[in-house]
């Protein structure tokens, strides 16, 4: 989540661009610590020029036919509120991809416990059992005790890192 400061100085230097934006290039980037900006001039180390889609979010100019390149914006409100949008769009779809993520590793957390767990239990059993068809426990072998015990043991080592 951006911190107050930063979203102070967003804020700040789109209120208080100049009325003449129609005319300019909107250029997008990242930095070093994986902030994305966007801005009229871009960075030394290179940027993607972008435009603002009328519903939101930005796409590359590279990928616009040339009579798309020549959209006129006569309103410079229009064009800050298509950038916030634009910011907006790309803040909402950064946080779903760490949501997504979490969720990710929150699942291999959950095989990992589980699956110690259940070799625990395997190892401490002196001998396991499987139900039949009526309901009657069943004795497994040792030698499947010691082929499930392997698999859990490859399991753990794949969710648990």
């Amino acid at each position: 989540m951006k911190s107050p400061g930063k979203l102070l100085i967003y804020s700040l230097l789109i209120f208080l661009c100049p009325g003449y934006v129609h005319a300019r290039s909107i250029y997008k980037w990242t930095d070093a610590e994986g902030n994305v900006h966007y801005g009229e001039k871009p960075p030394a180390g290179g940027a993607t020029e972008v435009r603002i889609r009328d519903r939101g979010g930005v796409e590359p100019v590279e990928a616009q036919p040339d009579s798309s390149r020549r959209v006129k914006q006569t309103d410079a409100k229009v064009q800050r509120d298509k950038m916030i949008k634009a910011m907006e769009g790309d803040r909402l779809a950064r946080q779903a991809q760490k949501l997504k993520k979490k969720d990710q590793q929150d699942n291999l957390n959950r095989q990992c416990v589980q699956a110690r767990d259940t070799l625990r239990r395997y190892r401490r059993a002196t001998s396991l059992y499987r139900l039949d068809k009526e309901g009657n426990r069943k004795a497994v072998p040792e030698a499947v005790k010691q082929q499930e015990t392997t698999r859990l043991q490859a399991e753990i080592k794949k969710w648990c890192k």
